[in-house]
Protein backbone atom coordinates (compact mmCIF):
# COMPACT_ATOMS: atom_id res chain seq x y z
CA UNK A 1 0.00 0.00 0.00
CA UNK A 2 2.58 2.43 0.79
CA UNK A 3 4.46 1.56 -2.24
CA UNK A 4 1.52 2.25 -4.30
CA UNK A 5 1.23 5.76 -2.42
CA UNK A 6 4.74 6.90 -2.99
CA UNK A 7 4.44 5.61 -6.65
CA UNK A 8 1.54 7.65 -7.35
CA UNK A 9 3.20 11.03 -5.34
CA UNK A 10 6.43 10.49 -7.36
CA UNK A 11 4.03 10.23 -10.73
CA UNK A 12 2.14 13.23 -9.59
CA UNK A 13 5.41 15.12 -8.82
CA UNK A 14 6.72 14.67 -12.41
CA UNK A 15 3.51 15.94 -13.80
CA UNK A 16 3.48 18.73 -11.52
CA UNK A 17 7.12 19.73 -13.27
CA UNK A 18 6.53 18.96 -16.51
CA UNK A 19 3.60 21.27 -16.28
CA UNK A 20 5.59 24.20 -14.65
CA UNK A 21 8.09 23.09 -17.84
CA UNK A 22 6.00 23.37 -20.29
CA UNK A 23 4.26 26.52 -19.13
CA UNK A 24 7.82 28.46 -18.38
CA UNK A 25 8.47 27.40 -22.12
CA UNK A 26 5.25 28.83 -23.51
CA UNK A 27 5.22 31.76 -21.31
CA UNK A 28 8.93 32.85 -22.78
CA UNK A 29 7.64 31.42 -26.90
CA UNK A 30 4.95 34.23 -26.23
CA UNK A 31 7.15 36.75 -25.15
CA UNK A 32 9.45 35.52 -28.79
CA UNK A 33 6.15 35.73 -31.00
CA UNK A 34 4.59 38.49 -29.60
CA UNK A 35 8.04 40.59 -29.72
CA UNK A 36 7.54 39.70 -33.80
CA UNK A 37 9.54 36.27 -34.17
CA UNK A 38 12.56 37.14 -36.64
CA UNK A 39 12.85 34.46 -39.28
CA UNK A 40 13.28 33.82 -43.01
CA UNK A 41 11.10 35.56 -45.30
CA UNK A 42 8.68 34.18 -47.20
CA UNK A 43 10.58 33.84 -50.77
CA UNK A 44 13.37 31.83 -47.86
CA UNK A 45 10.85 29.34 -47.29
CA UNK A 46 10.56 26.03 -48.68
CA UNK A 47 7.22 25.65 -49.28
CA UNK A 48 7.09 29.02 -50.93
CA UNK A 49 8.58 28.25 -53.88
CA UNK A 50 6.33 27.16 -56.62
CA UNK A 51 8.48 24.08 -57.93
CA UNK A 52 9.02 22.58 -54.25
CA UNK A 53 5.41 23.66 -53.63
CA UNK A 54 4.37 21.51 -56.56
CA UNK A 55 6.58 18.54 -55.02
CA UNK A 56 5.05 18.54 -51.61
CA UNK A 57 1.47 19.28 -53.36
CA UNK A 58 2.38 15.91 -55.44
CA UNK A 59 3.60 13.67 -52.24
CA UNK A 60 0.66 14.85 -50.32
CA UNK A 61 -2.44 14.61 -53.03
CA UNK A 62 -0.56 12.65 -55.80
CA UNK A 63 -1.63 15.43 -58.19
CA UNK A 64 1.15 18.94 -57.75
CA UNK A 65 -1.56 21.23 -58.76
CA UNK A 66 -3.80 20.18 -55.50
CA UNK A 67 -3.37 21.52 -52.28
CA UNK A 68 -3.57 19.16 -49.17
CA UNK A 69 -6.82 21.21 -47.81
CA UNK A 70 -8.10 20.51 -51.21
CA UNK A 71 -7.72 16.87 -51.15
CA UNK A 72 -8.65 16.60 -47.96
CA UNK A 73 -12.09 18.58 -48.36
CA UNK A 74 -13.10 16.32 -51.77
CA UNK A 75 -11.64 13.17 -49.62
CA UNK A 76 -13.09 13.67 -46.46
CA UNK A 77 -15.87 16.25 -46.42
CA UNK A 78 -18.59 15.81 -48.58
CA UNK A 79 -20.48 18.72 -46.94
CA UNK A 80 -19.67 21.38 -44.14
CA UNK A 81 -18.73 19.89 -41.26
CA UNK A 82 -20.80 22.04 -37.97
CA UNK A 83 -18.04 22.49 -35.53
CA UNK A 84 -14.04 22.48 -36.46
CA UNK A 85 -11.52 23.73 -34.04
CA UNK A 86 -7.87 25.28 -34.88
CA UNK A 87 -5.24 24.42 -32.70
CA UNK A 88 -2.19 26.87 -32.56
CA UNK A 89 -4.05 29.31 -34.89
CA UNK A 90 -1.79 32.15 -35.38
CA UNK A 91 -3.05 34.67 -37.69
CA UNK A 92 -6.25 32.59 -38.61
CA UNK A 93 -5.17 32.00 -42.10
CA UNK A 94 -6.09 28.38 -41.54
CA UNK A 95 -9.49 28.64 -40.16
CA UNK A 96 -10.53 31.38 -43.40
CA UNK A 97 -9.20 28.96 -45.72
CA UNK A 98 -11.06 26.22 -43.87
CA UNK A 99 -14.57 27.87 -44.27
CA UNK A 100 -13.93 29.40 -47.76
CA UNK A 101 -13.45 25.38 -48.78
CA UNK A 102 -16.39 24.44 -47.05
CA UNK A 103 -14.95 22.32 -44.83
CA UNK A 104 -17.01 23.68 -41.44
CA UNK A 105 -19.82 25.81 -40.93
CA UNK A 106 -18.29 27.50 -37.63
CA UNK A 107 -14.87 27.65 -36.24
CA UNK A 108 -12.93 27.98 -33.11
CA UNK A 109 -9.31 29.26 -33.04
CA UNK A 110 -6.87 29.11 -29.92
CA UNK A 111 -3.57 30.64 -29.73
CA UNK A 112 -1.34 31.48 -26.67
CA UNK A 113 -0.47 35.04 -28.17
CA UNK A 114 -3.07 37.37 -27.48
CA UNK A 115 -1.82 39.32 -30.41
CA UNK A 116 -2.06 36.42 -33.05
CA UNK A 117 -5.58 36.05 -31.45
CA UNK A 118 -6.04 39.56 -31.84
CA UNK A 119 -5.11 39.55 -35.19
CA UNK A 120 -7.05 36.66 -35.91
CA UNK A 121 -10.01 38.06 -34.74
CA UNK A 122 -9.87 41.35 -36.87
CA UNK A 123 -9.45 39.57 -39.80
CA UNK A 124 -12.22 37.54 -39.52
CA UNK A 125 -14.32 40.73 -39.12
CA UNK A 126 -12.71 42.05 -41.90
CA UNK A 127 -13.90 39.12 -44.11
CA UNK A 128 -17.04 39.16 -42.50
CA UNK A 129 -16.34 35.84 -40.73
CA UNK A 130 -16.90 37.23 -37.47
CA UNK A 131 -20.19 34.92 -36.97
CA UNK A 132 -18.63 31.71 -38.37
CA UNK A 133 -14.90 32.21 -36.89
CA UNK A 134 -14.28 32.82 -32.97
CA UNK A 135 -11.02 32.94 -30.80
CA UNK A 136 -9.58 32.66 -27.86
CA UNK A 137 -6.19 32.43 -25.86
CA UNK A 138 -5.10 29.32 -24.65
CA UNK A 139 -1.67 27.54 -23.08
CA UNK A 140 -2.47 24.58 -25.49
CA UNK A 141 0.00 22.85 -23.45
CA UNK A 142 -2.58 23.10 -20.18
CA UNK A 143 -5.58 22.92 -22.66
CA UNK A 144 -9.04 21.67 -20.89
CA UNK A 145 -11.96 20.92 -23.70
CA UNK A 146 -15.52 19.97 -23.61
CA UNK A 147 -15.75 16.50 -24.33
CA UNK A 148 -17.78 15.33 -27.71
CA UNK A 149 -17.51 18.97 -29.16
CA UNK A 150 -15.58 19.40 -32.25
CA UNK A 151 -16.34 17.17 -35.51
CA UNK A 152 -12.86 17.99 -36.48
CA UNK A 153 -9.13 19.17 -34.71
CA UNK A 154 -6.90 20.85 -36.88
CA UNK A 155 -2.66 21.33 -36.21
CA UNK A 156 -1.25 23.54 -39.23
CA UNK A 157 2.65 23.73 -37.96
CA UNK A 158 1.58 24.35 -34.45
CA UNK A 159 1.73 20.75 -32.35
CA UNK A 160 5.33 20.95 -33.02
CA UNK A 161 5.39 23.74 -30.18
CA UNK A 162 3.76 21.73 -27.55
CA UNK A 163 5.74 19.63 -24.90
CA UNK A 164 3.10 17.58 -23.63
CA UNK A 165 2.07 16.06 -26.73
CA UNK A 166 0.91 12.94 -25.88
CA UNK A 167 -1.28 15.18 -23.04
CA UNK A 168 -2.70 17.59 -25.78
CA UNK A 169 -3.55 14.58 -28.31
CA UNK A 170 -5.66 13.12 -25.51
CA UNK A 171 -7.28 15.82 -24.95
CA UNK A 172 -8.65 16.43 -28.38
CA UNK A 173 -9.23 12.82 -28.79
CA UNK A 174 -12.03 13.28 -25.83
CA UNK A 175 -12.75 16.31 -27.00
CA UNK A 176 -14.12 15.05 -30.91
CA UNK A 177 -17.39 13.39 -31.89
CA UNK A 178 -17.75 9.85 -32.60
CA UNK A 179 -15.93 9.33 -35.77
CA UNK A 180 -14.82 13.02 -35.84
CA UNK A 181 -11.26 13.68 -37.38
CA UNK A 182 -7.71 14.83 -36.81
CA UNK A 183 -6.10 16.44 -39.37
CA UNK A 184 -2.06 17.34 -39.13
CA UNK A 185 0.21 19.10 -41.13
CA UNK A 186 3.68 19.34 -39.46
CA UNK A 187 7.18 19.05 -38.58
CA UNK A 188 7.32 15.66 -37.26
CA UNK A 189 11.30 15.04 -36.99
CA UNK A 190 13.97 14.81 -34.86
CA UNK A 191 13.32 17.12 -31.36
CA UNK A 192 15.94 20.14 -30.85
CA UNK A 193 17.93 18.16 -28.84
CA UNK A 194 18.15 14.97 -30.57
CA UNK A 195 19.52 16.46 -33.66
CA UNK A 196 22.79 14.19 -34.62
CA UNK A 197 25.26 14.46 -37.47
CA UNK A 198 23.25 11.35 -39.33
CA UNK A 199 20.29 12.91 -39.26
CA UNK A 200 21.09 15.86 -41.86
CA UNK A 201 24.10 13.98 -43.62
CA UNK A 202 22.25 13.73 -46.62
CA UNK A 203 21.16 17.23 -46.93
CA UNK A 204 25.03 18.61 -45.93
CA UNK A 205 26.31 15.95 -49.06
CA UNK A 206 23.83 17.68 -51.22
CA UNK A 207 25.06 21.04 -50.39
CA UNK A 208 28.51 20.50 -50.29
CA UNK A 209 28.16 19.42 -54.02
CA UNK A 210 26.57 22.43 -55.31
CA UNK A 211 28.27 25.33 -57.21
CA UNK A 212 29.87 27.68 -54.68
CA UNK A 213 28.28 30.75 -56.38
CA UNK A 214 24.53 29.38 -55.55
CA UNK A 215 25.11 29.55 -52.13
CA UNK A 216 24.49 32.55 -49.59
CA UNK A 217 26.42 31.09 -47.00
CA UNK A 218 29.13 28.95 -46.67
CA UNK A 219 27.81 26.10 -44.59
CA UNK A 220 24.45 23.99 -43.74
CA UNK A 221 22.81 25.04 -40.55
CA UNK A 222 20.06 23.56 -39.23
CA UNK A 223 16.92 25.45 -39.99
CA UNK A 224 15.49 25.73 -36.53
CA UNK A 225 14.70 29.07 -35.10
CA UNK A 226 16.57 27.63 -31.68
CA UNK A 227 16.28 31.28 -30.37
CA UNK A 228 12.05 30.19 -29.73
CA UNK A 229 12.09 27.81 -26.49
CA UNK A 230 9.12 26.08 -28.42
CA UNK A 231 10.85 24.89 -31.37
CA UNK A 232 10.35 21.13 -31.64
CA UNK A 233 10.21 21.03 -27.95
CA UNK A 234 9.03 17.01 -28.64
CA UNK A 235 8.40 16.80 -32.43
CA UNK A 236 9.61 13.46 -32.67
CA UNK A 237 6.79 12.46 -30.25
CA UNK A 238 3.78 13.74 -32.76
CA UNK A 239 3.67 10.46 -34.85
CA UNK A 240 4.02 7.97 -32.31
CA UNK A 241 1.43 9.63 -29.94
CA UNK A 242 -1.37 10.00 -32.79
CA UNK A 243 -0.54 6.68 -34.13
CA UNK A 244 -1.46 5.00 -30.04
CA UNK A 245 -4.49 7.35 -29.73
CA UNK A 246 -6.39 7.77 -33.27
CA UNK A 247 -7.40 5.47 -36.05
CA UNK A 248 -4.34 7.12 -38.63
CA UNK A 249 -6.84 7.06 -42.45
CA UNK A 250 -3.85 9.00 -44.19
CA UNK A 251 -0.27 9.22 -43.72
CA UNK A 252 1.70 11.73 -46.16
CA UNK A 253 5.10 12.13 -45.47
CA UNK A 254 6.24 14.91 -48.26
CA UNK A 255 9.91 15.36 -47.20
CA UNK A 256 12.19 17.93 -46.33
CA UNK A 257 15.20 16.46 -45.65
CA UNK A 258 16.99 18.21 -47.93
CA UNK A 259 14.92 20.78 -49.40
CA UNK A 260 13.82 22.32 -45.69
CA UNK A 261 17.93 22.31 -45.48
CA UNK A 262 19.06 23.12 -48.27
CA UNK A 263 16.52 26.42 -49.79
CA UNK A 264 17.27 28.69 -47.14
CA UNK A 265 20.86 28.57 -48.42
CA UNK A 266 20.60 28.99 -51.61
CA UNK A 267 20.75 32.42 -53.80
CA UNK A 268 16.87 33.28 -54.45
CA UNK A 269 17.60 35.54 -57.19
CA UNK A 270 19.82 32.85 -59.46
CA UNK A 271 16.94 30.19 -58.22
CA UNK A 272 13.72 31.84 -58.73
CA UNK A 273 13.16 30.58 -61.62
CA UNK A 274 15.24 27.49 -61.50
CA UNK A 275 17.38 28.31 -64.96
CA UNK A 276 20.50 26.40 -63.34
CA UNK A 277 18.03 23.01 -62.64
CA UNK A 278 19.28 22.86 -59.37
CA UNK A 279 16.19 22.57 -57.59
CA UNK A 280 14.71 19.91 -59.74
CA UNK A 281 17.32 17.97 -59.19
CA UNK A 282 17.75 18.64 -55.47
CA UNK A 283 13.71 17.38 -55.34
CA UNK A 284 14.53 14.41 -57.60
CA UNK A 285 17.26 13.40 -55.16
CA UNK A 286 15.05 13.71 -51.86
CA UNK A 287 12.10 11.75 -54.17
CA UNK A 288 14.64 9.04 -54.56
CA UNK A 289 15.49 8.93 -50.68
CA UNK A 290 12.01 9.00 -49.69
CA UNK A 291 10.90 6.31 -51.86
CA UNK A 292 13.55 3.80 -51.02
CA UNK A 293 12.76 4.50 -47.33
CA UNK A 294 16.76 5.84 -46.53
CA UNK A 295 15.13 8.63 -44.71
CA UNK A 296 12.47 9.61 -42.03
CA UNK A 297 10.20 12.46 -43.47
CA UNK A 298 10.56 15.58 -41.69
CA UNK A 299 7.09 16.57 -42.51
CA UNK A 300 4.41 14.87 -43.02
CA UNK A 301 -0.09 15.24 -43.38
CA UNK A 302 -1.63 12.88 -41.55
CA UNK A 303 -5.60 12.50 -41.56
CA UNK A 304 -7.09 10.54 -38.62
CA UNK A 305 -10.20 9.39 -36.49
CA UNK A 306 -10.83 9.20 -33.37
CA UNK A 307 -11.69 5.61 -31.90
CA UNK A 308 -8.67 4.01 -32.60
CA UNK A 309 -5.82 3.07 -30.34
CA UNK A 310 -5.66 3.26 -27.05
CA UNK A 311 -6.04 5.82 -24.62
Amino acid sequence: MASAIRSSLTTLARRWSELRAARAEAAAAREFWDAGAPGEGEDRYWGSQPLVRRAINRRVTGDPNRWPMEWFAEKYVPEPLPLGLSVGCGTGLLERDVFVKGICEHVEGVDFSPEAIAEASSGAEEAGLSRRLSYRVEDINAIRLEPGRYDIVFFHGSLHHVRNVERVLSEVRQALKPGGLLFLDEYMGPSRSEWTDSEWSFARSAFDALPTDLKNRPALAIPLPMDDPSESVRSSAILPAARRLFEVLEDRPYGGNILWFVFPCLDMERLREDRTGVLSRLITLEDHLLERQWVRSYFRVIVARAGGGAP
